[in-house]
Order: structure tokens, then sequence, then C-alpha cells
């Protein structure tokens, strides 16, 4: 009973996080393919560039184990080491997170032009995000990784809005300047 309590609390959670950040007030200007391509290089993001979470997060195998009586164990392992994998794949992407947030800052101290309300946008992408992964993480911890499988392969997209975002305040920056942010990104990053 104390499960199904806590997953109603997590989906209702997650289905908030979901639906705040699918609210939308006008679109947003995509962002500079040279500024994408810049912030790709100049960070890097490791578990946003994971791309075989359909393979991870597929529990057709972990099922044709889990028949098998006499592979009950192998099954059990595959769980673990799925769940343990999961983890760390949620645990880089929130690393690579935090990283697009400290980058975007850095971009600001470098004279990025950035109006309150969208720094404000940007606080409430960055909290709701995080918010998010922590539960998966969480949801993963109690449930294992195939519970929540689909939000679980969408969590990469949401690293990717602040990716888009940290883009979008590097185009602003003359690129004059972006060789000097990039060394001071890795002076930072060491």
């Amino acid at each position: 009973m104390t499960s199904l309590i806590f997953f109603t609390v997590v989906s209702v959670g997650l289905l908030a996080a979901v639906l705040l950040l699918g609210v939308k007030g006008r679109a947003a200007a995509s962002p500079n393919i040279s500024a994408v391509t810049a912030v790709g290089q100049m960070i890097r993001l490791s578990g946003h560039s994971f791309t075989n979470s359909v393979r991870l997060l597929d529990d057709s195998e972990y099922r044709i184990l889990a028949a098998n009586p006499r592979l009950s164990r192998v099954a059990k392992e595959l769980l673990s080491s799925r769940k343990d994998l999961t983890l760390q794949w949620i645990s880089v992407l929130l690393s690579d997170l935090v990283s697009l947030w400290r980058f975007r800052r850095l971009l600001v101290r470098h004279g990025a032009r950035v109006a309150p309300q969208e720094e404000f946008k940007i606080l409430q992408t960055f909290v709701y995000c995080w918010a998010l992964l922590f539960a998966l993480k969480l949801s993963v911890r109690i449930a294992g990784p195939f519970a929540a499988a689909g939000m679980v392969r969408q969590a990469s997209g949401f690293v990717g809005k602040m990716s888009d975002a940290a883009a979008t305040t590097l185009a602003r920056v003359p690129s004059a300047v972006w060789p000097e942010i990039e060394r001071d990104w890795q002076a930072q990053a060491a």
C-alpha cells in the first residue's frame, strides 16, 4: 500500500513537471546552429550524447529470462545491472544539467545580455529539470529501471532544453569572444 501511495505521488509530481515544462508562452527562437555546435565543443555532455537509452531500458530480455525458472538468477543480475546503469546515466544527466547552468552563468559574466524574465524562466526550467531527474532517479532506485522507462528515455531531452538555452545565450556574445569563453570554461572545469 505504501508503494502505491508513493508511486501515485511521484506520478502526479512528474505529470505536473511535464505539464509545466510543456506550457509555452510564445515559441522560443531556435538557437543559432554555430552556437549549438560551439556549446557542444566547449562542454562535453556525456549523458546527453548517450544514444542507446532505448536498448538500456528495453525490458524484453529481462522478461524472457524471468519467464524461465532456471534463469531467474540471471534475470535478477540483468535487472540489477540495468538499474545500476540507468542510475549512472541519470547521474551523468544531472551533472550535464549543472554544467550547462554553470556555463550559462559564465556567459552572462562575459557580457551576454539577458532579461530578468528570461533569467527567471531559465531558473524555473533548471529547477524543474533537476527535480524531474531526481524523481526519476528515486523511481529507478525503488521500482527498477523499467518502471518509468518512457520518462527516463525522455530525460535527455530535459538536458537538451538547457543546452539550447545556453546556445541561445552564447549567440548573443560576439563570436570573437568565444575562444576566451572556452579558455575560461576549461580553466574553471580544471
